[in-house]
């Protein structure tokens, strides 16, 4: 007998239960097994103590249900189920498990009004009331969804789980302050509350309030000591922090607890990749390819660093994975996976594959499309403030000339810049900063809109321009050379924030990265950009994003009165050493030779091109686009640019 089940019979142990079991001629009463209900720690008896062979089928039905389920086999997964609910419609792992599968299986209408129907016989049903909010939300019906959670909200604003449960679908929704604050209600009602607690860290690190994160991390392993989550989450967030030496240190300590964990050695191969180590990285990469779980992760980091060949073995074992049926849930998963099969087409040269291969990608899990909001917000937006506005409100800003924002489209050479200046002994660079774009947030003004409570540019005043650059300037700072003359930020997007750049700091320098905008927009398009960059989803959208930015960085420079150096991309790589002279002297250095050497400079950099910055300056991405012609007519199209 243990605590998870009971076994008696032939071969059993020398603990025996009383027990009277009901089964037909078809079953053995000399051998059976029970089960524990994981979530009541119940063993399930009939009102009279008897245990029925026909609870033993149903139960049987779920768990296949359950396990085709996550093999991908969905329309099997929910016969099952059902055939299970049919034996004993009393059995509680149906219940659960019926409107999960349905979900899985993007039967969104049927999961809402089974919720729909428990409530009605059950409005006390807690796990029903939180599933239909979710089960809204995943049919991106929002507002829906958040009604159902604000109706169960009267019910059950009490309940600990309850709590926890809302603030995830907050989290999910991108209010992670809102989540932040159901969190820390749940953990006073429920100071035990494990789930809480790591559930509070996540949604601190989406704050970037890294401190705060830890601390709550810190809290769920002190209730739960072999906390695995935990454990990653406190090692990445060192590595975010660009700690890489301490977030190794942390999951290999984690491995001392879960040897072999994959996506503890996952974490430290990202770690090895970010200090430049790629063949460590490499070495542990491809043992977690090889152990199979976790795969999916570990290819993907692998493939910016790895050089694909014909005949490799990754090759077979991606077009495996997503062939997997067990794959299509798993939706970043596998979307990962097209973009590696993107670079292996690319790296062996079939190039309209490798174009075909991230197209495919794109269709899953598609980003939204915000190209017609943000052009119909931005354009008047530039025309309300022009360089009256700056004049006016000039001596308002902080007069430290340290920061240096670096910006540009995304693959235009913020990373190999940054990397460049950071090697000089008097400059540091920060990596990309996200407090630019959470202060203007903190104003009510988005990409695509204002918020209904919003400040104007026009607007601020002198109390609050000081406090938006000191919280800046305390991030800016932290963890650099204590003597540094100049700090970059090197957040490409900030090209968006220049006009708030300017009215906090009107001595800073803006670096502008260039490039030849097929080449940068291809080398976008194929890889796999995140939320954030929704503008990537197609190549349409793509090409009308790009000139969006164009018309963004004309104004901005014509208007802002900063100090603004252009870096052309393809004039550095053409001739690197008097352009780096002519850049180092811009932002108003002595000469340091160590900036011809910046591929040497130990740090930590975690973008997508920090494999590159390991390399010697090269000119081979230069035209790359090129290759890609008879493919990308759409986006071709956009930028006014003919295919030959």
């Amino acid at each position: 007998m243990t605590t998870q089940q009971i076994v008696a019979g032939r071969g059993g142990t020398d603990h025996w239960v009383d027990l009277k079991l009901e089964a037909s001629s078809a079953i053995s009463r000399e051998h059976f097994r029970l089960r524990r209900e994981t979530a009541t720690g119940d063993i399930p008896l009939n009102p009279d103590g008897s245990w029925s062979a026909k609870d033993a089928h149903g139960q049987a039905h779920d768990l296949l249900g359950v396990t085709k389920s996550l093999r991908g086999l969905h329309d099997e997964a929910i016969a099952h189920i059902r055939k299970a609910q049919a034996l004993n419609h009393k059995l509680p792992g149906p219940r659960i498990n019926l409107p999960q599968a349905l979900l899985k299986a993007r039967r969104f209408d049927e999961a809402i009004e089974l919720f729909r129907k428990r409530l009605r016989e059950n409005p006390a049903d807690e796990r029903s009331a939180v599933g239909l909010a979710q089960a809204l939300l995943d049919a991106n019906r929002d507002e829906e969804a958040i009604a159902a959670m604000e109706a169960a909200s009267a019910r059950f604003q009490h309940s600990a789980s309850f709590l926890n449960e809302r603030g995830r679908l907050a989290s999910k929704l991108g209010t992670d302050k809102i989540a932040v604050d159901d969190y820390r209600q749940a953990l006073r009602l429920e100071p035990n509350f494990h789930a809480a607690a790591l559930n509070l860290a996540n949604a601190l690190v989406s704050l970037r309030k890294f401190d705060e994160a830890k601390s709550a991390y810190e809290l769920a392993l002190r209730l739960q000591p072999r906390n695995l989550a935990a454990t990653t989450g406190i090692a990445s967030l060192y590595r975010m922090q660009q700690h890489a030496q301490k977030a190794m240190a942390v999951a290999r300590s984690g491995l001392e607890q879960f040897p072999g964990e994959p996506g503890l050695m996952t974490l430290i191969g990202r770690a090895l990749i970010d200090l430049g180590h790629n063949d460590e990285a490499e070495t542990i990469l491809r043992q977690v390819i090889k152990g199979g779980a976790g795969a999916d992760v570990a290819l993907a980091v692998l493939a910016p660093i790895h050089k694909f060949r014909p005949g490799d073995p990754e090759i077979t074992q991606v077009e495996k994975m997503l062939e997997d049926p067990s794959s299509r849930d798993k939706l970043e998963e596998r979307k990962a996976l097209y973009f590696v099969k993107s670079k292996i087409h690319d790296d062996i040269g079939e190039h309209g594959k490798a174009v075909a291969a991230a197209i495919e990608g794109k269709t899953i899990n598609p980003l939204r499309n915000l190209i017609v909001e943000s052009t119909a917000f931005v354009r008047p937006f530039l025309s309300e403030n022009g360089a009256a506005l700056f004049a006016s409100r000039r001596l308002l800003g902080s007069p430290t000339d340290q920061p240096v924002f670096i910006v540009g489209m995304p693959r235009s050479g913020t990373t190999l810049t940054e990397q460049i200046i950071a090697s000089h002994g008097m400059a540091d660079g920060a990596g990309e900063l996200s407090k630019i774009p959470d202060l203007r947030k903190s104003l009510g003004i988005f990409e695509d809109r204002y918020a209904p409570e919003h400040i104007k540019p026009a607007d601020l005043d002198q109390t609050r321009i000081t406090a938006m650059a000191e919280d800046f300037l305390a991030m800016l700072r932290a963890n650099r050379k204590p003597d540094a003359l100049r700090i970059t930020d090197k957040l490409p997007h900030n090209f968006q924030n220049v006009w708030l750049i300017a009215l906090l700091f009107p001595n800073a320098r803006i670096i502008h990265c260039k490039r030849n905008a097929v080449d940068v927009c291809m080398s976008i398009f194929l890889r796999n950009f995140g939320d954030g960059h929704w503008y990537t989803r197609d190549l349409v959208t793509l090409g009308k994003f790009y000139k969006l930015y164009e018309e963004q960085v004309a104004h901005w420079k014509s208007v802002c009165g900063l100090k603004w150096y252009d870096n052309d991309y393809e004039t550095l790589v053409a001739d690197p050493e008097p352009n780096i002279r002519a850049m180092i002297d811009f932002l108003g250095l002595p000469w340091d030779e160590k900036c011809l050497s910046h591929a040497e400079t130990e740090r930590s950099v975690m973008t997508f091109s920090r494999w590159q910055v390991r390399q010697p300056i090269y000119k081979s991405s230069v035209e790359k686009w090129r290759r890609y012609a008879p493919y990308i007519g759409p986006l071709l199209r956009e930028l006014g640019i003919p295919a030959t």
